[in-house]
């Protein structure tokens, strides 16, 4: 699925649109094509008579709209109040309309019971899937890492136990389980994550290419069958790093989390092969994000003017590939690159020592 950079004014229409649908919408039409798992959930969040809804409750979102206004905390003394903490499957007895929190912590969307989208929000559920997607790969590499050293004090284990000799790594071995447990859970949550998200893109698609379907048809957090969405597979971690990197630019509410780190790293490599400094790694993360994107996408035009995402593409494989940019496009890449003398602010940073009390 190919990713579109909407404008910020188009971005503003068609969340305004989005509010405006749930405004004037008849009541019972809307909670017949909302795709939910709790009708009565929107329902409450959706009064009847369109003269009580307030679309000022409405928080848009990247990706949708939350109908409980972002609330992430539960309000004292008020726990019926909608929002990140009762945003989660039923608890309890079936009739006591009990609801956990969100799955994988606040603000997680894509599985709370209070978000709807609707497919013109297609590209920012897609950069949000790949942003989910990287943070899922570098999950299970974690879970590799920490699953091969329980595994190897497994073995020292049962060769000292073989011996009637003390295993002098417990120590050691415990905290390699927690961390191997600790790692299999975030591992976990974000494949859950992942199939959440893609249900909604799957569903939304669905909407839009209904036989008479106009694409405005609202899609909430629900239930679907089998989800039939072909995505692509690469080798190339440059080609995952960059397109996050561009989501987080459009859409600053994505967690990068090392993505632009990784990705400057890379660049750096990059510009070393080409006997420069390197200069990504010197600048704030902000600017490694904005900078590095700027170098992607000049590369990228210069390469391929007339489809610069594809342009993008054969320069990350000529990176891949380990073949000079500057030789390839002929030109001198530092003037490309931005300069490293900004002067930023002096923070406060906070740790705790702990000591003897000497």
């Amino acid at each position: 699925m190919s990713k579109n950079i909407a404008s910020e004014s188009s971005k503003a229409y068609t969340d305004a649109r989005l509010s405006l649908v749930l405004h004037c919408n008849q009541w019972r039409v809307f909670l017949r094509k909302a795709i939910c798992n709790s009708v009565s959930s929107l329902a409450a969040a959706i009064p009847q008579h369109p003269a009580a809804r307030n679309p000022v409750g409405w928080m848009p979102m990247h990706h949708g709209l939350c109908l409980v206004g972002g609330n992430t905390s539960e309000v004292e003394d008020n726990s019926s109040v909608g929002g990140c903490h009762n945003g989660g499957p039923q608890i309890g007895p079936l009739n006591s309309k009990k609801y956990g929190p969100v799955p994988g912590g606040s603000r997680n969307c894509v599985r709370c019971r209070w978000f709807v989208t609707e497919p013109h929000h297609l590209p920012a559920l897609t950069a949000h899937f790949n942003t989910l997607a990287y943070h899922f790969d570098e999950a299970h590499n974690a879970c590799i890492a920490h699953e091969n050293t329980l595994q190897d004090l497994k073995k020292q284990r049962a060769d000292a136990e073989e011996k009637n000799q003390p295993f002098m790594r417990l120590d050691a071995y415990r905290q390699a389980e927690r961390a191997w447990e600790r790692s299999m859970k975030r591992f976990s949550d974000l494949a859950e994550d992942l199939v959440a998200c893609w249900r909604l893109i799957d569903r939304c698609k669905a909407a839009l290419d209904a036989p008479h379907g106009d694409g405005t048809r609202l899609v909430a957090v629900g239930t679907v069958g089998d989800v039939n969405i072909a995505f692509e597979e690469t080798e190339s971690e440059l080609l995952q790093l960059a397109g996050v990197c561009e989501s987080v630019e459009v859409y600053p509410d994505l967690e990068p989390g090392k993505a632009v780190f990784r990705r400057s790293q890379l660049l750096d490599a990059v510009l070393y092969h080409e006997n420069l400094p390197p200069v990504f790694m010197l600048l704030s993360e902000q600017e490694q994000l904005l900078a590095g994107n700027a170098f992607m996408r000049h590369l990228a035009q210069k390469l391929n003017p007339a489809n610069a995402a594809l342009g993008q593409r054969q320069v990350i494989h000529l990176i891949d590939a380990g073949v000079s940019l500057s030789r390839h496009f002929d030109m001198d890449l530092s003037t490309l690159l931005p300069t490293t003398n900004h002067v930023h602010a002096v923070t406060t940073r906070h740790q705790i020592f702990a000591g003897d009390g000497t």
